[in-house]
């Protein structure tokens, strides 16, 4: 096996395409909503307005690190997401915003989506620790480990794509409900749909680039 192709094709194609997404969202992220809002505002009206005053939402250093947090049930907004009076943020603090409402609400599917969503997360750090180990000691029976992981989660995303376009429609509902959408809501749409499709495609890069280097070793 060519241990420097799978390293590239592995780690640095999902960087690109990790690069790619963040130069999308920054077109989005400089295009400013039409009430001049901030995420952390975004978010409160819309908390507030289903009587969950009382949550926190605190900034969360760094880019991509916006989560609801069910353990301590806080709303956890990155830095730009928090500050910014952008498309980007609206969308965002709306999203992780509604996921909290209905996870309060005692939605079963939701619940039962962020439980196991904090699982697949660790999961997936585990998951490319274990492909370093298999390159390093070229272990074919750690590679199909790896393959075996990464099959499951990618039915799973496939399978609660459902789930997730419920918190988007309910998200746009609440944006709707706030006068927040008006000539902006294809562009939140849009901002949505790339965060679907991003998602899925780092784990579809990784799960057929690693199929395909283990057919490579078995032919061998």
């Amino acid at each position: 096996m060519n241990y420097l192709y799978l390293i590239i094709i592995v780690y640095l194609i999902p960087l690109i395409s990790y690069i790619i997404f963040i130069n999308i969202l920054k077109k989005y992220d400089n295009i400013s909503n039409n009430k001049e809002l901030s995420g952390f505002e975004v978010a409160k009206t819309i908390l507030d307005k289903n009587k969950l005053d009382n949550m926190y939402i605190v900034e969360k250093k760094g880019t991509f690190t916006d989560t609801f947090d069910s353990k301590q049930n806080v709303l956890r907004l990155s830095t730009p997401v928090f500050h910014n009076e952008s498309l980007y943020s609206l969308s965002i603090s709306s999203y992780f915003a509604t996921k909290a409402i209905l996870y309060n609400k005692n939605d079963k599917t939701i619940k039962n989506k962020v439980t196991i969503d904090n699982f697949i997360n660790i999961l997936i750090t585990f998951v490319y620790l274990l492909l370093l180990v298999g390159i390093i000691l070229n272990s074919i029976p750690t590679y199909k480990v790896v393959l075996v992981i990464l099959v499951t989660i990618i039915i799973y995303n496939i399978i609660t794509i459902p789930i997730e376009n419920k918190i988007i429609e309910e998200s746009i509902k609440n944006l709707s409900k706030n006068k927040y959408l008006d000539k902006n809501e294809k562009e939140i749409k849009n901002i949505y749909n790339y965060m679907t499709i991003y998602n899925l495609s780092q784990i579809v890069l990784a799960l057929s680039n690693l199929y395909f280097n283990i057919r490579d070793d078995i032919k061998k």
